[in-house]
This record gives structure tokens, C-alpha cells and sequence, in this order.
């Protein structure tokens, strides 16, 4: 799929989805609870999806919040609670904030940046001394069997083991004070709304041209969660704090 169709398969697929992400609301709310965040905070997210990281950060420490995203679909969904949230189309990897953010936030988009730690890097330089990074990226419970990444079009250096992703946080010069992987029921949770999104889709829409490639993408991904992926992959946030006060 080219990206256009895969921006289009990832808004249908994550249709009943508050994150594009295998994370829980209520477990995501706790640990923006535990960040040391100034009163009425200003955060940023880079791709940003619906935006319920940023509500989430809107709902529990106040303040604003700007959300980048290149999908169209996804920010159609966007609620700005009020006007407390900006939302923005736009290549993340050029848009720059017009002040020091408290929080950054890049959760399942790392790839925009190149990987975790490239990400944790470009936020760490948009967030004022003492402020926050995010990050949410997957990684390697274990040593993934190279056949199957094959069967699956990956590379194994395409993720890192969670120690090696925190360790990423530590190289852009933040110190790691929050990890939080997330757990089988998440992420079963996750997968399989994306399947029932997409398969309800296919039975509304006969005869959408994207319809059987929608379908074999879905069930490639169905079928390589139950035979491999579930024990292999794991996804995690890691928040950071930049030096300074």
C-alpha cells in the first residue's frame, strides 16, 4: 500500500480506537499523574492521531496543548475540548512550536523521526529545562525468529529491547523517570479492535476499491499476532526530564 491508502487503512482500522497505540486510557491518565508537570502545562504531540494523549494531559494537569498530525482521517476525529487543543495537519518532522513546550509527546510515531531515540532527541530540544518528553515506541520482548520478519516484511534492527529504547531517552540527554510497558491485555485489546474495525468496514463498504487489500493487510497482521507477534512484541511509554529547573 502506498502511504495515502495506508493512512486511509490506519483511520478505519483504529475507528473505535482513543489511541492508535496498545495502551489503556485509565493507565495512560496515572502515569501523566506522576510527571512532574507545572501548573497549566503546555504540551505538544507529534503525531498526535485523535489527540487523546493531549486530552488526556488537557483533562488531568489543565492547561493547552498543540497536536500534529499528517492524516487528515484521524484529525477529523479530533476533539479540541473547548479550544484547549490546536490541532494542526502538518509534517511533524518541520513543524517547531513558537515557545518551549512543558511536555512533548511522540507515542506510536516515532517513525517520523527515524526511531525512539531520534525522536528523543528532536523533542528534547522543543521542551523548556526541566520539562518533559514522551515517548511511546514499540520493542523486542525477545529475539524475534528472522523467518517469520521476513513472512512479515521486518527487519530485526527496526525495534530494540526496552532497555536499549530507555537508553535512547539517556542519549538526548534526558533522564528517564517513568517506564510503563504495556501489558498482553492491552495489547490483545488492541489488535483485535483494529480487526473487527477494519472486517465491519469490509461488510459496510462491498465495493470499495481499497476494500481487498484492506482485508489482507488486516488478516496478515491477525494472522502473524496469533502465530508470533504476541510473544515477540512489546510496546512501552518512557517519560524523560531535561536538564534544568
Amino acid at each position: 500500500m502506498d502511504e495515502a491508502a495506508r493512512r486511509r487503512w490506519s483511520a478505519i482500522a483504529h475507528h473505535d480506537r482513543a489511541f492508535a497505540s496498545p495502551l489503556d486510557t485509565s493507565r495512560f491518565a496515572a502515569l501523566v499523574g506522576q510527571l512532574d508537570l507545572q501548573p497549566l502545562p503546555y504540551s505538544v504531540d507529534f503525531g498526535c492521531g485523535k489527540g487523546e494523549a493531549l486530552r488526556t494531559v488537557v483533562r488531568e494537569a489543565g492547561g493547552t496543548g498543540t497536536g500534529i498530525d499528517r492524516s487528515a482521517e484521524m484529525l477529523a476525529g479530533a476533539d479540541s475540548l473547548n479550544g484547549a487543543i490546536t490541532f494542526v495537519e502538518a509534517d511533524a518532522r518541520t513543524w517547531l512550536p513558537d515557545r518551549p513546550a512543558d511536555l512533548a509527546i511522540c507515542i506510536g510515531s516515532t517513525h517520523i523521526f527515524g526511531d525512539g531515540a531520534a525522536a528523543a532527541a528532536a523533542l528534547a530540544g522543543l521542551v523548556r529545562p526541566g520539562g518533559v518528553v514522551l515517548i511511546g515506541d514499540g520493542y523486542w520482548r525477545d529475539e524475534p525468529p528472522p523467518s517469520r520478519l521476513e513472512e512479515f516484511g521486518m527487519r530485526a534492527d527496526e525495534l530494540v529491547e526496552l532497555a536499549t529504547l530507555v537508553e535512547g531517552i539517556e542519549r538526548a540527554g534526558l533522564t528517564p523517570v517513568a517506564v510503563q510497558p504495556s501489558t498482553l491485555v492491552e495489547w490483545d485489546d488492541y489488535e483485535w479492535s483494529l480487526i473487527r474495525s477494519v472486517e465491519r468496514w469490509a461488510r459496510q463498504h462491498p465495493s470499495d476499491p481499497d476494500r481487498e487489500a484492506f482485508l489482507g493487510q488486516t488478516r496478515l497482521m491477525r494472522d502473524s499476532y496469533l502465530q508470533w507477534r504476541r510473544e515477540f512484541f512489546g510496546f512501552a511509554l518512557v517519560a524523560g526530564v531535561a536538564a534544568g529547573s
